[in-house]
């Protein structure tokens, strides 16, 4: 059974039974034969509409943004040239001035997950990451249909409270106590101020980049966010509680769900 799914993992002695192949003739994209395997792909390849489906599919997992048609052309030919080579196009793309300098993408949450736990210095270390991913839209080799995931749908109300959690999850749960400041057992500084408090919550978090919206607003709460007044008991914990959720809401914040 796959674990913490209750599905089952599925056929997995995958061959070829020639017994079982149709040998009759069929007539492909035009062409007819008792086609194999390996002439089942190539009718794929070979298909005039290919290269370009091929080229769009590739381009939209790194950029919204459709490409120009001197850049679609480009990346056929750079694709068709190299005898179907992959590599060579990911490489063109992630060199394009588009990936560098147009809008963002929201992160998949599998993307944005082991974002979190290399941060961490975590490995998929429990099974909840399966859960947790599958809440938030994603569940590894499990697209919704054939034509796989719709990278433009991964926020939405239902979506985001897993987003939360995994957070949660990659900061503060079992694996990771690191990841949270023990507020009432430690010994936490009664006289930390909101600028170091959020310098040392970014640093924590692997010094992503922040625009000056959002660094100016996680500034705003470590600020306004504790009592004007507070007793001694107080101090260090609530303090505590601060450089927490400054933690936690780092690791949320758009900046950190875009990429």
């Amino acid at each position: 059974m796959a674990r913490g799914l209750g599905r089952p993992t599925g056929w997995a002695n995958f061959r070829y039974d020639d017994t079982r192949h149709d040998h009759t003739t069929k007539t492909v994209f035009g062409k007819s034969g008792d086609f194999d395997w390996q002439g089942a792909v190539t009718l794929v390849l070979e298909n005039p509409y290919h290269a370009s489906f091929f080229v769009t599919k590739l381009w939209s997992y790194f950029i919204p943004t459709a490409p120009d048609a001197s850049t679609q052309a480009a990346l056929q030919k750079l694709y068709l040239d190299s005898g179907y080579g992959i590599r060579p196009v990911v490489e063109a793309i992630l060199m394009h001035p588009d990936f560098h300098a147009g809008p963002a993408m929201v992160k998949p949450p599998v993307v944005y997950t082991a974002g979190l736990l290399r941060s961490q210095g975590r490995a998929i270390d429990e099974d909840s990451w399966t859960w947790l991913c599958s809440e938030a839209g994603q569940e590894l080799f499990y697209p919704p249909n054939v034509s796989g995931w719709d990278d433009s749908a991964w926020l939405d109300t239902s979506t985001w409270k897993a987003r939360f959690q995994i957070a949660v999850y990659a900061l503060a749960a079992p694996g990771n106590w690191n990841g949270s400041v023990d507020t009432w057992h430690g010994t936490y500084s009664k006289t930390e101020d909101p600028d170091t408090a959020l310098a040392r919550a970014i640093d924590f978090a692997g010094n992503p980049v922040l625009t000056s919206d959002t660094h100016g607003a996680l500034l705003d709460f470590a600020r306004s966010c504790l009592p004007a007044t507070m007793a001694s008991w107080q101090q260090g914990p609530y303090r505590a509680m601060r450089q927490n959720a400054l933690r936690q809401l780092i690791v949320t914040c758009p900046d950190h769900q875009t990429s």
